[in-house]
């Protein structure tokens, strides 16, 4: 009996014992806090604070062991470090000038004691550092335009202040009923920008005419129009070369490069679509004509070709001893057709019956001679 409960004593002290040590490692925590909470920019200062919370049984010598705390640079390099001897609750800071774009980490490691000593994993934290960046000022003439950089398509209103990283922009600015003024700029500090926006420049009319007429014309940035038959009419035009796009359905579509410093009216001129219409026939060997061109051609045994227009032609097919056939066929693409001629039955032969009649000596009435022809029968 005592041998039992010695035996439940010691499962009881075993499981208290499991429970304490889950205990223990349950509790254990790290943090880190990198100051400021916003992203800085080269140059500033940064500080990560590291915090810690672990178990350490019954004060044990620690020896040589050191709690260790590092910032590393985005190239992996150590800026900041220190140590610390092991304890079981803890904070601690290191604080850092960013020279460098990137992520900035910092680490910790900490040892603890439960029953031994045991050095944690590394536990870390990045902080992201932005290029240094540079005020730029821009002020126009008159105030109040619609400013932006066209590099990285950031828009304010002046007077108004931009910040960016080192390199070149192009800063412009207009407003309505000015133009358009620009300025290209290399940013390595703090600088100011005046710009001086230019009157409106002048704007002309192009009148595109098309043959055939009721084509579609387009100019990017200005729309299409369909050209009827006096021109589609293009206004608000500035100096410069634009391109005229110009479709129809069955035509071959055409850009025009047109350089508009004044009102211009052009005419651009489109070519039908070709397309390739084969006709076979059953049986071969038959002319086929397109009845709209006169254009004739023996089919042969791979039929007969023709080039013709989109739109719509007559076909009519013709061979001795076969009756003659038209059919219709529309072109929007190259087509191959086969027509079946019948043939034309043989005309029966005719047969010609002649009689002779002999009258000899009395006269025959009528009704005589047809009796008469009746024996003959």
């Amino acid at each position: 009996m005592n041998k039992k409960v010695l035996i439940v004593v010691g499962i009881i002290a075993v499981a208290a014992l499991i429970l304490t040590t889950q205990s223990n490692f349950f509790t254990q925590s790290y943090g880190i806090t990198w100051s400021p909470s916003w992203r800085p920019s080269v140059g500033h200062k940064i500080t990560a604070t590291f915090t810690w919370h672990v178990m350490i049984q019954d004060n044990p010598d620690p020896g040589d062991r050191k709690n260790k705390f590092v910032i590393k640079d985005p190239d992996g390099n150590i800026r900041a470090s220190k140590e610390l001897t092991p304890t079981a609750d803890g904070t601690t800071s290191l604080t850092v000038t960013a020279d460098k774009a990137g992520d900035w980490v910092a680490e910790m490691r900490v040892w603890n004691y439960i029953y031994r000593w045991e050095q944690g994993l590394p536990y870390s934290k990045k902080k992201n550092v932005q290029p240094k960046k540079y005020a730029l000022s821009v002020e126009t003439v008159p105030s109040g335009a619609k400013t932006w950089i066209k590099e990285t398509g950031e828009t304010k209103t002046s007077p108004c202040t931009f910040y960016l990283v080192k390199g070149t922009y192009t800063v412009m600015a207009t407003k309505s009923g000015y133009g358009i003024a620009s300025k290209k700029i290399t940013l390595t500090t703090d600088s100011k920008v005046i710009l001086t926006l230019p009157p409106p420049p002048p704007k002309y009319t192009l009148t595109v005419k098309t043959n055939p007429y009721y084509c579609d014309v387009t100019i990017g940035g200005h729309g299409t129009k369909n050209s009827g038959t006096t021109g589609a009419k293009f206004t608000g035009l500035i100096e410069g070369y634009y391109i005229v796009h110009v479709e129809k359905t069955g035509y071959e579509s055409k850009n025009e490069r047109v350089y508009m410093d004044r009102d211009k009216t052009i005419t651009v001129t489109l070519e039908p679509k070709t397309y390739t219409l084969t006709v076979k026939t059953n049986p071969t060997y038959a002319d086929v004509t397109i009845v709209e061109t006169g254009d004739t051609k023996n089919s042969g045994t791979s039929g007969a070709k023709f080039n013709l227009n989109h739109g719509t032609y007559t076909v009519r097919v013709e061979k001795e001893g076969y009756q003659t056939k038209t059919t219709t066929v529309t072109l929007n693409k190259d087509k191959t057709i086969t027509v079946d001629l019948t043939e034309i039955p043989p005309t029966p032969p005719t047969i010609e019956i002649s009689y002779t009649l002999e009258v000899v000596g009395a006269t025959v009435t009528a009704l005589g001679v047809a009796l008469l022809l009746l024996r003959r029968l």
